[in-house]
């Protein structure tokens, strides 16, 4: 199946799991240009030339064939001429869905649609244990199909969701950092990556153990496009679902389990400027060994990536000469900026006094600032020279070795998917499923920054002025690699109960390995004074360089952890009762996942402290937790009804309850500290409708609760005794006593006795022509996150000037007479508690917009799309503070993120746009740091970043190719991304601070880019 140029999705079911839909137009007649073949093929030609949904079993297909079909028709004419010569019969679903069955016996029930498990619902083509999420459901998601992100042209899914999700806010990137690290990212609402939960078919991954404590996001980026049947997101608190962790929303990627025969894909990229290549070659193989009763398919994928070098795209150069037009002092010395280039450049210590000569050295005055070359070599004299020469110039210029750097990580990725299931009689089925995944980061670079300041005194200072110098050094490789290998095996069991009931019993196991090292080999420190050091910057380079070499260090590091997982789970679902709108199903859930990271140590290696190296050993941590959850969709009057207004009615109601228990040590780099253990429990829900108070209005609105456990490291109190007289005590004089020689009790950093976070959100949405026929289908849904208990950390000093909020966490001595004599309204301290506390909250406020329309036109078919959201607020409010706005800010999310595009199919042949925008931001964190954001604006030379606008095109062709006796499916698929070859603008934030990336993180570094790939199937 070539997936790369449908634009449907392909869902294998078994009669009887759609509800009819009410009778509706006839819709668009479209042009359909199908040959002669195999029936499931000529079914997947329709749905991508129609631009549907069409729902079919592909072992019900075995065998029969489709006839030539040409003309302008509706899909109901043109399935039933498809279908003519076969005992099939197809129809439309509630959900606008087409489906394909066969034809039902007099005496059978009528067919109907379940909402449970995709994993129940026999001859489904995937192992989602969630329910099939649409984008018309009571929430609202968003579907990403197979073609849509193939299309796209992007490297991984976080690379998608960057492009064409817009309520992730994530900013940055792991691969805009030079760690090594490339796992995926993604934030949801701006809740964090932490809040925002990550699925694979309705499964939890294991969380990455980067840090003592901590765990990061589940990394998707391995995860190969081909292998995808679509993405569900939901963009708000979900924990009535899915339980501790979608506060901010969940993503659930839904793999393909429907291969058969042999696929194969390939991608080439690469820029037009003939650097930043890429190679993708993914392949799959299924097949039945006895007919149908068992499927086996394996998937497996290679992704390698090209670093982009700093000085391919120079985005530092750029930046160093806007600033430099901009403010001509800024690289003066004066402006406080002592530039690192591909020279020997010299600054006044004291600002903009005039570099004089020493009197050997002729006694001239020149500026405050010079330069020599690099590779200078010569006499004195022409020394003396060149120095005049280059009067008042700094030379901007990146180093060598710094042209020669990555400008961020790369990663190379492998995976392999594979899947065995078998049906039983009675209509038993068992399943064994493996995911491994392996994503290798890298960052290559040359540090070769060097510093000294010398004072007159100085046998190699030619000035009498204290000078600042910087140089290149020898170059010092610096290399970092991440590895991250996901591993998840998952075995099951499902069973029919009576009235229609399934079972599905499961064991799931595998482990996150998480590897880092890197350091730098060969680095020149950092030197203050230093008159009698063994070089001279001024003489001859080939000799400074030679010395240089003998000074330089070296630094590394290595960690290995570990994080192990289990889970046991046991679903139930089925009818629980009918009515004319259709029948309500239940799904019941019993859950225990076991996270468990063994001890692991950090090796550290650095010249400063010697030859031998030195560790830092951490204790194991586990977590258990064990869920009960009950979900219930319920149609409750039908589209058809009688019934004004409330036409289509169907509620959905879920809640679900977590026991989580931690054990971890209280001293992480200590193995043999104190073990203690913490416990949170947590009941949440989701209540949802929606209706159809007009046929061409579906109206809906949902409520949903959340919560999430505090980090482990803010559990873990640190406590120490310090002198009173360091405390400003407003209810003693409020000034420091420096006679006090009493010593209080300082209680802070984390806190045993921390709450879960807690979250809401209140959706209200509205769909207009929510089937999509006869005209486009556009939807609004505005949501409101509310999330309180944020942990907060206040200084001693907020504790004190707001004792009487907080009475428990400052205690004193009794008042004495003399205290009250001397005015005095308390006693003196003997502890001040300034632990983190449950105190913060977070209000955030969107709109989202949708709209998709899939036309006839100029004899092919035109889709038109187009998803933006609207960010009206994210505040976050802490005790005795002004809210701080983040919304539109550096540190927050965009005010306005949005794409869209058109695709035109004709035939065989698809090309498409897409336009992706990001609004400006302003270049403060939020506002509450506008009065010191005066510095990065005057390097900005604007209070904003400006906005962004990307532009794609894309194409692919289908051809059809004999061999072996058959036509076999083939495809090209060419992508051309930033056509204009726009460039990310100018971010000034740590601008000229060591070797970051001076370009704003929503652009892509690479501009311009090619594509070309290939799709076969045998």
């Amino acid at each position: 199946m070539l997936a790369s140029v449908t634009l449907s999705v392909f869902a294998l079911t078994s009669p009887g799991i759609e509800a009819p839909a009410p009778a509706t137009g006839e819709g668009y007649a479209f042009p359909v240009d199908i040959l002669s073949g195999p029936l499931d093929g000529a079914l997947q030609d329709l749905a991508r030339q129609t631009g549907i949904e069409l729902l079919f079993d592909r072992a019900m297909l075995r065998g029969l064939r489709a006839p030539r079909l040409r003309g302008r028709m509706t899909v109901d004419a043109a399935l039933r001429t498809l279908l003519g010569q076969t005992d099939l019969v197809h129809r439309r679903a509630a959900t606008g869905a087409w489906v394909v069955e066969r034809r039902p016996l007099p005496e059978a029930a009528p067919p109907e649609e379940l909402a449970e498990p995709e994993i129940l619902v026999i001859g489904r083509k995937t192992q989602n244990l969630d329910i099939r999420r649409r984008e018309n459901d009571v929430q609202p998601y968003q579907v990403s199909t197979r073609p849509q992100i193939v299309n796209a042209h992007r490297n991984d899914l976080e690379q998608y969701f960057r492009s064409r999700v817009s309520a992730n806010t994530q900013m940055f990137p792991n691969s805009y950092s030079q760690l090594g690290e490339t796992n995926s990212q993604i934030d949801l609402r701006g809740l964090g990556t932490d809040q925002t939960l990550i699925l694979v078919d309705g499964r939890r991954l294991p969380g990455i153990p980067e840090s003592a404590l901590a765990f990061a996001q589940p990394d998707l980026n391995a995860i190969p496009f081909h292998a995808i049947e679509r993405v569900e997101t939901l963009t708000g608190t979900a924990g009535g679902i899915y339980g501790f962790g979608a506060l901010g929303g969940v993503v659930n990627v839904v793999l393909r389990r429907d291969l058969h025969g042999l696929e194969l894909h390939g991608t080439a990229g690469v820029s037009t400027r003939g650097d930043a290549r890429r190679v993708g070659l993914e392949g799959g193989f299924g097949f039945s060994p006895d007919q149908g009763a068992t499927n086996v398919s394996v998937y497996v994928a290679h992704r390698w990536e090209q670093a982009l070098l700093d000085g391919q795209r120079n985005y530092a150069l750029q930046a160093r000469k806007f600033v430099n037009a901009l403010l001509p002092d800024e690289f003066s010395g004066s402006g406080g900026v002592q530039l690192d280039s591909n020279a020997v450049n010299v600054f006044s210590l004291f600002g903009d006094e005039p570099l004089v000569f020493k009197p050997e050295y002729g006694g001239a005055t020149i500026a405050s600032h010079t330069n020599l070359p690099r590779g200078f070599s010569g006499t004195t004299a022409d020394m003396i020279a060149a120095l005049t020469r280059e009067s008042g110039m700094t030379d901007l210029t990146l180093s060598d070795e710094r042209n020669a750097s990555d400008l961020g990580s790369t990663p190379t990725t492998t995976s392999a998917l594979f899947n065995l299931r078998h049906r039983f009689g009675g209509g038993i089925e068992a399943y064994f499923d493996a995911l491994l995944l392996r994503n290798r980061g890298r960052f290559d670079g040359l540090t070769s920054d060097g510093q000294v300041v010398f004072s007159p005194a100085s046998a190699h200072n030619p000035f009498d002025n204290y000078v600042w110098l910087t140089f290149p050094a020898p170059a010092a490789p610096q290399a970092y690699r991440v590895t991250m290998a996901s591993d998840r095996y998952t075995a099951g069991l499902i069973v029919p109960l009576p009235h229609r009931w399934n079972a599905t019993a499961e064991a799931t196991f595998g482990s996150v390995r998480y590897e880092a090292k890197g350091g730098t080999k060969g680095y020149f420190p950092s030197l203050g004074i230093e008159d009698d050091i063994g070089f001279d910057p001024f003489g001859d380079w080939d000799t400074l360089q030679r010395n240089l070499a003998s000074l330089t260090l070296s630094t590394a590091a290595v960690q290995r952890s570990r994080n192990r997982y289990r889970e046991q789970s046991l679903r139930l679902a089925g009818p629980v009762w009918r009515t004319a709108a259709g029948p309500t199903t239940l799904t019941l859930l019993a859950q225990n996942r076991l996270e468990k990271v063994p001890g692991f140590s950090i090796e550290y290696l650095a010249d400063i402290y010697g030859p031998d190296p030195s560790y830092s050993d951490y204790a194991s941590r586990t977590s258990n937790t064990r869920s009960l959850h009950a979900e219930i969709n319920a149609p409750l009057i039908a589209p058809d009804a009688r019934v004004p207004l409330l036409k289509g009615l169907e509620l959905q109601l879920a809640a679900r309850y977590d026991d989580q228990r931690f054990r971890f040590s209280t001293d992480p780099d200590e193995l043999d500290s104190e073990r203690r253990r913490a416990r949170f429990r947590a009941l949440a829900f989701t209540a949802g409708a929606k209706f159809l108070p007009l046929p061409w209005l579906m109206l809906r609105g949902s409520y949903a609760t959340g919560q999430q456990p505090p980090p482990l490291d803010y559990l873990i109190e640190f406590s120490y005794t310090s002198g009173r007289y360091s405390l400003v005590d407003p209810k003693r004089s409020n000034s420091w006593d420096l006679n006090d020689g009493g010593y209080y009790l300082a209680r802070l950093s984390g806190n045993p006795d921390l709450k879960a976070i807690r979250a809401n959100t209140l959706a209200l949405g509205m769909v207009l022509n929510p089937a999509a026929e006869r005209g486009p289908r556009l939807s609004f849904d505005y949501s409101r996150i509310r999330r309180t208990g944020d942990l907060v950390q206040l200084y001693e000093s907020t504790i004190l000037a707001h004792e009487d909020a907080w009475p428990e966490r400052v205690a004193r001595l009794s008042l004495t007479e003399a205290d009250r004599a001397l005015g005095y309204t308390g006693g003196l301290i003997t502890m001040v508690d300034s632990r983190v506390m449950n105190a913060g909250t977070l209000d955030v406020e969107s709109v989202d917009a949708k709209l998709d329309w899939t036309l006839p036109l100029a004899g092919g078919t035109l889709r038109s799309y187009a998803s933006g959201t609207w960010q009206i607020r994210n505040t976050r409010t802490e005790p005795f503070n002004a809210p701080e706005h983040l919304a539109g800010f550096r540190s927050g999310p965009l005010r306005w993120r949005a794409n869209g595009g058109a695709e035109w199919t004709i035939g065989r042949s698809l090309i498409g746009t897409n336009i992706q925008y990001f609004s400006r931001y302003r270049i403060a964190p939020s506002d509450k740091y506008l009065c010191c954001a005066t510095a990065t604006e005057r390097l900005q030379g604007s209070r904003y970043v400006p906005r962004q606008i990307y532009v794609d095109l894309y194409a692919s062709r289908r051809f059809s190719l004999p061999w072996a006796g058959k036509d076999n499916g083939f495809s090209l698929d060419l992508g051309l991304v930033n056509i204009f070859d726009t460039r990310p603008p100018y971010d000034a934030v740590n601008a000229f601070l060591g070797n970051v990336p001076m370009y704003s993180p929503y652009g892509d570094p690479r501009r311009r880019r090619v594509e070309i790939g290939f799709n076969a199937s045998f």
